[in-house]
């Protein structure tokens, strides 16, 4: 339970609509089940007026996902073409790009009985080809940036998929918008390679006419951050309007420590406690903090600084995680370029630490000391 998508309490329920792979709805034949959800059950579609195929999402015709998806153009993110409305069933279909890759979750499950020692960029497209077997797809043609990922170790394609997604995310929240419910069953992966968010089904954007925090506050609990947990905790004071950005990139911390090493790094496996309890459980987890085994289970691999990047992206207080998601885009982009990094990010080095406390200063600093000492330089001669 505490992996699927779910509202909080007191908001409204989602209703499931009976649909199978060979039926026709409106103007789309069914062709294959891609996934199935607590709200939503996504088919892959011929959409028959346009002779195309799409990702057909087909729910209760309630929340603001449509207009949420169609405030957003981001290679990152899934582009959404247009829905359709069944009012005599309340049923809506929204009908978007389809992503032939599967999703995150669905290479993550794969890779389950493989060593991390034995992963790498390369094996990350062998998956993608076998579920585009899987599926009846054709294998796509070489092209550059499945060369990349192909050189890439298992710990440089973590850290460029964080990249890709922390810089959709970050575009998503200048938007005014917050997904919400980020997991890896929730990132969709093209033929390519490339990461894209979906399931927008439960975010929510402040700059929709009408649209209200708490409206269709919910999430999955694994993913979470402390304070979402709190919010959708009636027992707690905070509230849905209370959360920003830094909530969604605690999640997508949660989705790159799972990637790396197979495992979530908190354990929120209890079963059989009362929901209310469970919530208070698993906060208490995330305020905790990390594990002392944390640094342990990100494997010996680990020589690049991802480790640091993720224990700053889970820490239990906002003001301690990155700001911004450019700031994590960045971070973990500097993992990629482990020289630059050692250049700005070297923590033994006494007057590195100094430039990075003042960097302004130390910029000012040394413009104007070559510049002081030459013109004394000119002035004598």
């Amino acid at each position: 339970p505490a992996l699927r998508s779910a509202y909080a309490s007191g908001s409204p329920s989602a209703t499931l609509i009976e649909l199978a792979p060979g039926e026709t709805i409106d103007d789309f034949d069914l062709l294959l089940r891609l996934g199935r959800g607590a709200f939503a059950t996504v088919f892959l579609a011929r959409q028959k007026s346009m002779q195309r195929l799409v990702a057909l999402k087909v729910s209760a015709d309630q929340g603001a996902e449509p207009q949420t998806l169609a405030q957003l153009d981001h290679e990152n993110i899934i582009r959404v073409y247009d829905q359709r409305l069944i009012p005599e069933r309340s049923v809506r279909l929204l009908y978007m790009q389809y992503a032939a890759g599967g999703t995150l979750g669905d290479v993550i499950k794969r890779l389950s009985n493989i060593e991390p020692s034995k992963r790498s960029g390369s094996l990350y497209l062998k998956i993608i080809d076998d579920i585009l077997d899987d599926r009846g797809e054709s294998h796509p043609v070489d092209s550059n940036i499945r060369r990349q990922i192909s050189e890439m170790t298992w710990i440089q394609l973590v850290c460029w998929i964080g990249t890709q997604l922390a810089g959709a995310l970050d575009y998503a929240h200048r938007a005014g918008i917050l997904h919400r419910d980020i997991k890896p069953a929730n990132v969709l992966i093209t033929i390519e390679g490339v990461p894209k968010l979906a399931d927008f089904n439960i975010s929510f954007g402040s700059r929709l006419d009408g649209a209200s925090a708490e409206a269709e506050l919910g999430g999955s609990l694994a993913y979470m951050s402390p304070e979402q947990l709190e919010a959708c905790n009636p027992q707690h004071p905070c509230q849905a309007s209370d959360l920003d950005g830094k909530a969604d990139l605690f999640s997508l911390g949660i989705v790159l420590h799972e990637l790396l090493t197979g495992r979530r790094p908190f354990d929120d496996t209890a079963e059989g406690i009362h929901r209310g309890n469970q919530l208070e459980r698993i906060t208490a987890l995330r305020l905790t903090g990390l594990p002392d085994d944390f640094q342990q289970n990100l494997c010996s691999t680990d020589d690049c600084g991802f480790g640091e990047v993720l224990q700053r992206c889970l820490a239990p207080d906002r003001k301690d995680r990155h700001q911004s998601g450019v700031e994590l885009a960045t971070a973990l982009d500097l993992c990629l370029q482990p020289d630059a990094r050692n250049l700005l990010c070297d923590s033994t080095t006494r007057w590195k630490a100094l430039v990075r406390r003042w960097p302004r200063a130390s910029f000012i600093l040394a413009t104007l000391i070559p510049n002081l000492i030459t013109a004394v330089f000119n002035f004598q001669y």
